[in-house]
C-alpha cells in the first residue's frame, strides 16, 4: 500500500451485469499484485444496466475477502419506454416526475447496500423537452438547471436517508468546468448537500480526443476543486480513454493528480474493454503501479501546492481550458472561485467578468500594490464598465501573425529577439505611450502587443494577448514563453524559463517539480528567488546543482531616476528527459 495516496476502481454495472464471481476474482488478484487497491466503487446502475441484489451482495463480499472497502456507485443515465427524451447519452430529465421516481429509486436501492454512494459525473441535465421549456419560464437555461439540481440533490439526499440515515453521499465533478452552470453543476451549493466531492482529472490525447483537453488539466481541476470545497475533495478520477496509444498519458493523469494533492485515486476504466478481452491483458496497471511507489516517496517531501491565483467565478463563461495551455507553459496556477485580494499576482480570464463587482476588486488590488495580468477578452468584456480607469488599451477586431517577437521587460533592461517556428496569430490591441510593451511581434515593418504593462497606483495592471486558437502558444519561442512566466510567477520562489511543453508544481516548503512533455530530452533553466538560497537538490539522486549565474533585478531603465528595490535571481540549469519528471528542494544557506 501507499503512505501518501489510496487506489481505488470503479467496475461499470455492464461489467458486473455479465461478469462472474470468477472473473471478478481473477480481476481482483490481478489488480492486488499489481495496483494494490484499498476501496472499490461498485455501479448499480447505468443505463441500461442494473445489478440484483443477491449478485451485487456476492460481488461485495468478495472484494471484503480481500481487505477491500466497497461503496456504491450510479451512473445517472436511463431511459424509460414510453417515456424517451431526445437528450445527449440519456442523461436524466429531472423535471419529469417519471425519471425522478426512478432515479429516487435507484439511490434508495443502492442505499440499502452500501453506506456510501459515488455519482459518476452524469448527475447532470441537458434535457429542452418540452416539461423543461415550460419549466424554465424566464431564467437562463443555467438558472433554471442549477435550481433544479440543487432540488434533486436535496432529494436525493433525502431518499437515502430514507433508507440509510447513516449513508455518505459523493458527487463527482466532471473535467468540463466551464460547463457546469449550463448543465446544473454547482460546487459552491451542492458542497452543503453532499458529504463529499470527487474531481475528474482525465486528460486524454489532447489532439485526437473531441474534448483536446490539456494534461495539466488533471492538477488545474483538482485545484480548482479543492479552493471550492476544502477539505471534502476526497480524490482524483482517471480513466484510459486516449492512453491507450500511449501509456505516458494513463500514468501522467495519476502523477498529476497526486502532485495537485489528491489523497485518493481512482483507477477507472472498461473492465470490458474490446481491445483487451480480460483485465488480465491490459498493460495500464503494472506500470502505474511502479510509478505511483516513485511518486509516493516523493510526496513524502513535497508540501502543500501553490500557484499563480486565477480568479474564476463559478457564474463566469469565457476562455474555458486557458489555463490549461498555459500550464503547459511551466506557469504553475491556483485557481479560485474568490478573488484572493492577498494574492501577489492575479491572472483574470473573460470568465471573471461575470463577477459585478470585479472592476471595484480590481482597482482596489492594484491600487494597494496587486499586480494583475488580464487577457484582452477580459478587457473587451469590461469595456464599459470603466476599465478604461485602469488601461487605455482598445480591442480591434483585426488579427496579425507574425514569426518575429521581442522580449523586453521593463526592469530586466535586456531585449531579446527571437523566432517562431511558424507563425503565431494573435488579435490585435492598441496601448498608449503610457504602456510598456514587455513581449510584442514584428511582422513586415510593424509591431504588435503580446504582453503590456501599464502601472496603477501602487501596483502594475498587464495584458497577456492570447490567440484564438489556444495551442498557438506552444509555437512561442523559449524567451517569450520565459517573460509571460517571469511576470505571472514573480510572487513565487521559483520560476522556470524553458520551451513550451513543460508544467512547474510549486510547494510551500520551497520544493517544486518538473514534467516535460516534450518529444526528446531537453535543458530548462530554474530561476530561484531567494535570497539566502545556496542550491537546489534533486529529492530523488541527491543531485546537488550550484547556481550558474546570479542575477540582480530590476534594472535600471533608460533614463529612469529610480531603480525598485533589487531581488536576486540565481540560475540552473537542469536536463530532463521527455515524458519524465524531475523534483527538488531549495537549499539553504545554514543547510550548504
Amino acid at each position: 500500500m501507499y503512505r501518501n495516496f489510496h487506489i481505488a476502481t470503479y467496475p461499470h454495472a455492464e461489467y458486473l451485469y455479465y461478469a462472474d464471481l470468477d472473473t471478478v476474482e481473477e480481476a481482483i488478484r490481478y489488480f492486488q499484485k499489481r495496483l494494490p487497491l484499498t476501496k472499490v466503487y461498485l455501479e448499480t446502475h447505468r443505463g441500461m444496466y442494473d445489478i440484483e441484489e443477491s449478485k451485487m451482495r456476492a460481488v461485495k463480499e468478495l472484494f471484503h475477502r480481500y481487505g477491500i472497502e466497497t461503496g456504491g456507485a450510479i451512473a445517472p443515465t436511463l431511459s424509460i419506454p414510453g417515456h424517451e427524451k431526445n437528450t445527449l447519452y440519456d442523461v436524466i430529465c429531472y423535471q419529469d416526475p417519471v425519471y425522478r421516481k426512478a432515479f429516487l429509486d435507484i439511490v434508495r436501492y443502492t442505499a440499502s447496500l452500501f453506506d456510501e454512494i459515488i455519482l459518476d459525473d452524469f448527475f447532470f441535465t441537458s434535457c429542452k423537452c418540452p416539461l423543461c421549456i415550460d419549466a424554465r419560464g424566464d431564467r437562463t437555461w443555467a438558472e433554471y438547471r442549477t435550481d433544479l439540481m440543487l432540488q434533486v440533490s436535496r432529494d436525493m439526499k433525502a431518499a437515502a436517508a430514507d433508507v440509510n440515515p447513516g449513508c455518505r453521499l459523493i458527487i463527482k465533478y466532471p473535467n468540463w468546468y466551464e460547463s457546469y452552470r449550463q448543465c446544473g453543476y454547482a460546487p459552491d451549493l451542492q458542497k452543503d448537500v453532499f458529504d463529499f466531492v470527487y474531481t475528474g482529472t482525465e486528460a486524454r490525447n489532447p489532439k485526437y480526443d473531441p474534448q483536446h483537453v490539456q494534461r495539466y488539466l488533471s492538477y488545474s481541476s483538482f485545484r480548482r476543486i479543492t479552493g471550492i470545497v476544502p477539505g471534502r475533495n476526497l480524490g482524483a478520477w482517471i480513466d484510459e480513454g486516449g492512453s491507450n496509444n500511449h501509456i505516458n498519458t494513463w500514468v501522467e493523469q495519476a502523477a498529476i493528480s497526486l502532485f495537485a494533492g489528491a489523497k485518493e485515486l481512482i483507477a477507472c476504466r472498461d473492465w470490458m474493454s474490446f481491445r483487451y478481452p480480460t483485465l488480465t491483458e491490459c498493460p495500464l496497471q503494472p506500470v502505474l503501479g511502479q510509478q505511483l511507489k516513485r511518486i509516493d516517496s516523493l510526496l513524502d517531501k513535497t508540501g502543500t501546492p501553490i500557484g499563480v491565483s486565477v480568479y474564476e467565478p463559478l457564474e463566469g463563461s469565457g476562455e474555458g481550458q486557458l489555463i490549461n495551455y498555459l500550464g503547459m507553459l511551466g506557469i504553475p496556477f491556483e485557481p479560485s472561485a474568490v478573488f484572493r485580494e492577498d494574492a501577489p499576482v492575479i491572472f483574470l480570464t473573460a470568465s471573471a467578468a461575470a463577477d459585478p463587482q470585479i472592476l471595484t476588486k480590481l482597482k482596489s488590488y492594484v491600487r494597494n500594490g496587486g499586480h494583475a495580468v488580464a487577457t484582452p477578452a477580459f478587457v473587451e468584456a469590461m469595456s464599459d464598465r470603466g476599465i478604461d480607469e485602469i488601461t487605455n488599451a482598445q480591442i480591434t477586431n483585426r488579427r496579425a501573425s507574425a514569426e518575429l517577437f521581442i522580449a523586453d521587460g521593463y526592469h530586466r533592461n535586456q531585449r531579446i529577439y527571437c523566432e517562431s517556428r511558424e507563425p503565431v496569430t494573435f488579435p490585435v490591441y492598441t496601448c498608449s505611450g503610457g504602456a510598456w510593451q514587455a513581449v510584442s511581434m514584428v511582422t513586415e515593418e510593424a509591431g504588435f502587443s503580446i504582453l503590456t504593462e501599464e502601472f496603477y497606483g501602487d501596483g502594475s495592471f498587464l495584458i497577456l494577448n492570447i490567440p484564438d486558437d489556444y495551442s498557438q502558444l506552444y509555437r512561442l519561442p523559449e524567451a517569450v514563453v520565459a517573460e509571460i512566466a517571469a511576470v505571472l510567477t514573480r510572487g513565487l520562489f521559483v520560476s522556470l524559463s524553458a520551451a513550451p511543453k513543460y508544467s512547474l508544481f510549486v510547494y510551500d516548503n520551497q520544493t517544486f517539480g518538473l514534467l516535460s512533455y516534450r518529444p526528446h530530452a531537453g535543458e530548462v533553466d530554474i530561476s530561484i528567488r531567494l535570497e539566502d538560497a545556496s542550491g537546489i537538490r534533486d529529492l530523488e539522486t541527491g543531485e546537488v546543482f550550484a547556481p550558474l549565474t546570479v542575477d540582480m533585478h530590476p534594472e535600471k531603465r533608460f533614463d529612469s531616476a529610480k531603480i525598485p528595490e533589487a531581488l536576486t535571481e540565481q540560475h540552473y540549469k537542469v536536463s530532463i528527459e521527455n515524458g519524465e519528471f524531475r523534483f527538488f528542494e531549495v537549499l539553504r544557506k545554514e543547510h550548504a
